[in-house]
């Protein structure tokens, strides 16, 4: 097609007027083009508006086979305007032959179209609202035609029909209403097409697309999900297909309709109505279960919307189980729909399969609901694997780290103990405990929760790295680096076995042979309890050994800071080994070699091959390291300072046997630096004798 200039006229040959004038000689042809082009005009319009439902058509069950479709005015693709005057019972059964609504098109030769009727197979079903035309009267004739007029009704009369699609035979399932209506709304379509925002995008997308052009046309308008079976309607569901007038979605905007378009925003709030429509049909048939304290949403629900209402009557925690938020936020009420709003250009919460969704609280006080809205900010959850036996969390501290420096907040956290929850996915409401974030801008107090079926859950926290040190028990674990995702809760798996001691050291007073009693350092290892899992098991308890003494009568009787830190290293081994026996804490003792005298690091000799010194808990033996306190760091002192940081591969042994401290290389035996690094025995003792020796020279 040959260019033009910007003057010259370009024509719409679809749309052309009569030019009437006096004397002109009119026609039935003349008067069909006219209102033609007065049609096409009005289609345009209809077409540039959009298509959907402009009030009214809904549709509710009405009996077993019929529903009840109530006075409305919709627009179809095509631009036309479709009106039903009056409420409509619509049977769900083929109409009796003979009686198949007229859809002749515009002064057109007469013609038929036959709805798609029941089946009778179970299965979903799409009710639909369509144009058609009826003739009313008869028409005089005239003799200028020279033959008899065909087809002389005196009206044209504009009407609808209902159409009743099959969409899917299937079995009745409890999330099924759910499921149909993410389906028809094209969620994995949306999704996949978010993740590659400069790829190529589908122009179609969801259930009803997929049903065009046949046995869906562009001449319907979806008004509802239907589901039956030979009980009769199970449900009616609106929302699923119902969308309100918006920009043609047969032509949606490209390329980046998938980010903005009156499609996508419609289709938002059609999620929050369905949801909403969902609820109340639930409260009308199965308000027993709904209300129940620990009724969990992923029994009906496959997707919750962005932002929802729940009533009172609902326990909010228990619905959104592993999704909900530690506590709710109190807002005033000229909040509430600009966060409704807000949160629904967000996308659907998937409750089935993670990364979970963080999902927020907001309640107005003294109102009897609460609004749930997919959160911006992230959240933290630890698990503990297996779940401990007696969940006693001291703290977890959470340090912000973005880019390798300091971030926004630094927060230490105090968790305690909450009550158990109903099941696995609805959690019973948490304990508080005090949380404080340290911001470089302001200074913030919340609170942390911790629940006993073993996980810890955090606060909204900004999106970032962050570095998570924590607490059970008086046992610890670390994260160097866990990313916070925007709207996701991040999960942490921390095996029982990973847990150290927090307070690994134990100061008493020993003789260590004649003389005055000599204040010593007893240090546990990590890195040996494995050993010791297996003596135990063989019982080839080396503390049984006829060798060995009671250590109590060797020391200053314990004090209660003693008492208490042999009580955490019970609990310890109770909560990291439970398949052992490690008695009850009375039955607590330190045993040791009473022919034990400290090492001369003049002389490698002088070292001890095996362990000195045992911390015994039943019939389960750990060993110890032992230092002179005057040689011992008043501090833990790493080993990754000098003279050991050259050899990174020794240091990397070393941490991998939890060795990080001069204090545990200068107190060791041979046999544990020797399996802890592999080198030689000989090799072993030089680094004992280096670690002593800088000990002594702090």
């Amino acid at each position: 097609m040959p260019p033009i200039f910007p003057t010259q006229v370009v024509r719409d040959d679809s749309l052309r007027w009569i030019n009437f004038f006096n004397g002109r000689l009119l026609t039935g042809d003349d008067l069909t083009q006219e209102q033609a082009a007065n049609r096409n005009a009005r289609l345009r319009l209809g077409q540039a508006l959009g298509d959907g439902i402009a009030w009214g058509l809904w549709v509710a069950a009405n009996g077993s086979a019929e529903v009840a479709v109530s006075a409305g005015e919709a627009v179809n693709r095509e631009g036309q305007v479709l009106y039903l005057g009056q409420p409509q019972g619509v049977s769900l059964s083929l109409p009796p032959k003979g009686q198949g609504a007229s859809n002749v098109g515009w002064f057109n030769a007469c013609g038929s179209s036959q709805p798609v009727g029941d089946t009778g197979v179970s299965g979903l079903y799409l009710l639909t609202l369509g144009p058609a035309e009826g003739a009313e009267g008869l028409a005089p004739t005239s003799g200028l035609s020279g033959g008899v007029a065909a087809c002389n009704s005196r009206y044209r009369t504009e009407a609808v029909q209902f159409k009743l699609i099959l969409v899917r035979a299937l079995a009745f399932d409890a999330k099924l209403r759910n499921a149909a209506a993410y389906d028809c709304l094209g969620l994995d379509s949306v999704n996949a097409s978010l993740e590659t925002p400069f790829g190529v995008h589908p122009t179609t997308y969801g259930r009803l697309d997929g049903l065009r052009p046949h046995p869906l046309t562009d001449d319907d308008v979806p008004l509802a999900l239907i589901f039956r079976d030979s009980s009769g309607i199970r449900f009616v569901d609106n929302w699923s297909v119902r969308r309100r007038v918006r920009l043609n979605a047969k032509l949606p905007y490209q390329p980046w309709h998938f980010f903005l378009s009156d499609r996508r925003t419609s289709e938002g709030e059609a999620a929050f109505f369905q949801f909403q429509e969902q609820l109340a049909d639930l409260f009308r048939f199965e308000a027993g279960e709904i209300t129940k304290s620990n009724f969990y949403a992923g029994a009906r629900f496959k997707y919750l919307p962005p932002a929802g209402l729940l009533p009172a009557s609902v326990n909010w925690r228990s619905f959104l189980g592993l999704h909900a938020p530690v506590q709710e936020t109190q807002i005033d009420l000229g909040l509430l729909d600009q966060f409704l709003l807000t949160a629904l250009q967000r996308q659907p919460i998937t409750l089935t399969t993670p990364p979970y969704t963080a999902v927020d609280i907001y309640q107005v006080p003294d109102l009897d609901f609460v609004l749930f809205c997919r959160s911006d900010l992230g959240r933290l959850q630890v698990n503990f694997s297996p779940p401990p036996q007696a969940l006693v969390v001291t703290a977890i501290n959470i340090d912000a780290k973005v880019n390798g420096a300091a971030g926004p907040s630094a927060s230490a956290v105090s968790l305690e103990e909450g009550s158990p929850p109903a099941s696995p996915s609805a959690p019973a409401q948490p304990t508080p405990a005090p949380l404080t974030i340290h911001s470089t801008e302001s200074n913030l107090a919340v609170n942390a929760w911790a629940r006993t079926s073993g996980e810890i859950v955090s606060p909204n926290l900004l999106p970032g790295a962050y570095r998570v040190n924590g607490s059970l028990g008086g046992l610890v674990f670390s994260r160097k680096k866990v990313n916070i995702v925007g709207s996701q809760i991040t999960l942490i798996t921390v095996p029982m076995a990973e847990l150290t001691p927090e307070n690994m050291y134990l100061d008493v007073g020993w003789l260590g042979g004649a003389g005055a009693p000599t204040p010593v350092r007893l240090c546990l290892v990590a890195g040996t309890f494995a050993d010791a899992v297996t003596q135990s098991y063989a019982e080839t308890n080396p503390w049984q050994q006829p060798n060995m003494i009671n250590l109590q009568e060797r020391i200053v009787p314990l004090g209660q800071a003693q008492q208490d830190r042999l009580r955490e290293w019970h609990t310890l081994f109770k909560q990291r080994f439970p398949a052992l026996d490690v008695g009850s804490f009375e039955d607590t003792q330190l045993l040791v070699d009473n022919k034990y005298n400290f090492p001369d690091p003049a002389n490698v000799s002088s070292l001890p091959e095996v362990p000195q010194v045992y911390a015994v808990f039943g019939k389960f033996g750990v060993p110890l390291t032992i230092i002179p306190a005057n040689n011992a760091s008043p501090t833990p002192w790493s080993a990754a300072e000098a003279p050991f940081n050259k050899d990174a591969d020794l240091m990397a042994a070393l941490l991998r046997y939890e060795i990080p401290y001069f204090d545990q290389i200068a107190g060791a035996w041979v046999q544990m630096i020797v399996e802890a690094t592999g080198l030689a025995s000989k090799d072993a003792r030089k680094l004992i004798i280096r670690a002593i020796k800088k000990m002594q020279q702090q």
